[in-house]
């Protein structure tokens, strides 16, 4: 399956800006002058109100919790000080509202993260317990440079236009709901399901799980576009989940409950979904396999379906 135009998931490496400033929630004071790591400000609000564009933001471990902020600044860097994202906690509603350029967020324990910009936002390593919602019309990246990655614990909500590109995260509850919205979900687990109800999603290599034994893992509109490679659909105790696709789709190498999930949609081409396999490539050049027990077991199994390669051949 060939994977979209979207920029490929690998660590953007911000800027690294000429103006820097220290936030400390527990030794810093709005007064001070938080140019230098001795003298940080005490609050977001007193850095947010205070800066340009084009800036570092370093936050000492410690728990933020202010008023709501709405950020229009471009170019801007911001990074929890520790080595793991659950010390800096950042409670406060953070909104990224910039028109251009990028803001990036690293090593950072957020509550609600919204971006309603038409730049790019950038997550990495970074926690997002409660709602990371797309709004606006720019990029936004998750990705993983470090060995926590990710966690985005809460929904993530979609309803801005534009490119989303997840990577070796774990997400939460997922909605996409713009028709022009692109979302490509790469290596990552998804504890609760994905509900497509405008725009495109593209998924490779993961695992994706339904709420209960009975309800869907993947559920699409009519008028949406899905196309699957190389994944896992379970239920919460590991059986294999139902999907409900009403749009274009393309499942390949896909394992799921394909006795009870329900079809409605066109095929984009090749659909081939599995129970077990114990074996990496597949070459058919005119002839056939049946009867045969093909499928995946584990992660690493489900990469190898990138070599199946099917000429005049069927199952």
């Amino acid at each position: 399956m060939p994977l979209p135009s979207i920029p490929p998931s690998a660590p953007f490496v911000p800027t690294k800006f000429n103006s820097e400033y220290w936030i400390d929630p527990v030794n810093g004071l709005d007064s001070n002058v938080g140019s230098t790591p001795a003298k940080p400000w005490k609050t977001l609000t007193k850095a947010f109100s205070t800066v340009g564009n084009g800036v570092n933001l370093n936050l000492a471990v410690g728990t933020y919790t202010e008023s709501p902020i709405t950020s229009t600044l471009q170019d801007l860097n911001i990074t929890g000080m520790s080595g793991a994202s659950n010390i800096v906690n950042v409670s406060t509603q953070l909104t990224f509202n910039h028109s251009s350029s990028s803001v990036f967020l690293t090593n950072i324990y957020f509550g609600t993260v919204i971006f309603s910009g038409d730049g790019n936002l950038y997550l990495d390593g970074s926690t997002v317990s409660n709602v990371l919602s797309k709004t606006g019309n720019g990029y936004l990246g998750m990705f993983k440079s470090n060995t926590k990655g990710n966690l985005l614990t809460g929904s993530v909500n979609i309803t801005g236009s534009g490119n989303v590109d997840i990577s070796a995260s774990s997400t939460g509850l997922m909605s996409i709901n713009n028709s022009s919205a692109k979302v490509l979900y790469q290596g990552c687990i998804n504890s609760n399901p994905i509900t497509l109800t405008s725009g495109s999603l593209y998924i490779s290599g993961s695992q994706i799980y339904s709420l209960d034994e009975i309800s869907n893992s993947i559920t699409t509109s009519a008028g949406t576009t899905v196309e699957v490679s190389g994944s896992q659909l379970l239920t919460p105790n590991g059986s294999l989940s139902r999907i409900n696709i009403g749009g274009l789709y393309s499942l390949q190498g896909v394992q799921f409950d394909s006795v009870s999930s329900l079809i409605t949609g066109s095929s984009l081409g090749i659909t081939t979904n599995f129970d077990n396999i114990n074996i990496s490539t597949i070459n058919i050049d005119g002839g056939s396999i049946n009867n045969t027990s093909i499928g995946i077991t584990t992660p690493a199994e489900i990469s190898a379906t990138k070599y199946l390669n099917m000429s005049g051949g069927s199952f």
